[in-house]
């Protein structure tokens, strides 16, 4: 068995989110990655994301995506610190009662808590995944965002933009929305 973060680390995630509480959330994450594992570099990831494209080193790379774990080969010229990109689209469920303590989307708020995978990261018990993050989440004016890293926003056209960066390293980020009436 070979763990999850075997020889590799998540420096950084710079989240792009457009939050649409009809839809789901629209994610780019660029990640700075330290790779030196000899096993390939993988990730825990939510098993509903549909991936849209995957990027190492600003080259366009097939993962093997199965069971909310995401796996990419790491070529021996590749090794050392790089840019892994992973867009994706995460619909999450519009529960009613129950099963939706981690990720919960309503017309009026909704929540995918880091335990939703809604972002990659390796695992909780990991220190090699304790990255900086700065998230900027955009959605509709009437909806307020709530992160679990400093923030503030603004409002221009319609659309609210909400940005925020971690003040220290992070295993991973909750994201929460209300409609104001």
């Amino acid at each position: 068995k070979i763990p999850v973060d075997a020889g590799n680390r998540i420096l950084r995630q710079t989240l792009y989110v457009d939050l649409d509480p009809a839809r789901g959330l629209d994610v780019t994450d660029t990640l700075r990655v330290q790779l030196a594992g000899e096993h390939g570099f993988g990730v825990f990831l939510n098993r509903t994301a549909e991936l849209r494209e995957v990027r190492l080193a600003g080259q366009p790379v097939e993962p093997v995506f199965s069971g909310g774990y995401l796996w990419l080969d790491t070529p021996a010229e590749l090794m050392g610190l790089t840019d892994l990109v992973i867009s994706y689209h995460l619909p999450v469920a519009a529960d009613t009662l129950g099963g939706a303590n981690s990720g919960r989307f309503a017309e009026a708020h909704g929540h995918v808590r880091n335990q939703y995978f809604w972002h990659p990261f390796f695992d909780f018990g990991s220190e090699r995944d304790r990255a900086m993050f700065d998230v900027s989440v955009r959605t509709p004016e009437r909806y307020r965002v709530v992160t679990s890293v400093p923030q503030r926003d603004t409002v221009q056209d319609g659309v609210r933009t909400t940005r925020g960066t971690s003040t220290q390293p992070t295993y991973a980020l909750t994201l929460l929305y209300d409609c104001l009436l």
